[in-house]
C-alpha cells in the first residue's frame, strides 16, 4: 500500500476512524460536471471525488470511513469582496460546512462511508 494508505491505517488507534475531504465549486462541483477554461480545475475536483471513493473501499476493512464534502461557495469576507456582485443567497457558511463534517466524523455516521456530500446547493 501507498503512504496515504498506512498513514490513514493508523487512524484504527485514534478516537476518530473518519477522512473527511473538503472542495469548494459553485454552482455544481466540477468533478461531477466539466465547465469551459476549467478543465484542469474540473479533473482535479474529479480526482479528489474518485480517491475519496477508492480509499473508502480500500479502507473499509479497517473500520475507517472516508467522505468529501461539497459546499458550494463559501460565505467568507474573500469571497465577498472577490465577488461583489454574485448572488450570496446559496452560499453555505463555514458553520454549516463544521456541523456536517463534525456529523460525518461522529458515531452517528458509522454506517457513511464513500459519499460525495453537496452542502449548499
Amino acid at each position: 500500500p501507498g503512504a496515504l494508505h498506512r498513514l490513514l491505517r493508523r487512524c484504527e488507534h485514534a478516537w476518530w476512524r473518519g477522512v473527511v475531504f473538503r472542495g469548494r465549486d459553485r454552482p455544481l462541483p466540477a468533478g461531477l460536471r466539466g465547465s469551459g477554461e476549467m478543465a484542469a480545475y474540473s479533473a482535479t475536483k474529479s480526482a479528489v471525488m474518485r480517491l475519496t471513493e477508492s480509499l473508502a473501499d480500500e479502507l473499509r476493512a479497517d473500520g475507517i470511513r472516508v467522505n468529501a464534502v461539497l459546499p458550494t461557495t463559501i460565505d467568507t469576507p474573500q469571497n465577498r469582496a472577490a465577488m461583489p456582485g454574485a448572488d450570496s443567497s446559496r452560499w453555505v457558511k463555514p458553520a454549516q460546512i463544521a456541523d456536517v463534517m463534525g456529523f460525518l466524523l461522529s458515531d452517528a455516521a458509522s454506517a457513511v462511508s464513500g459519499q460525495l456530500l453537496q452542502v449548499g446547493f
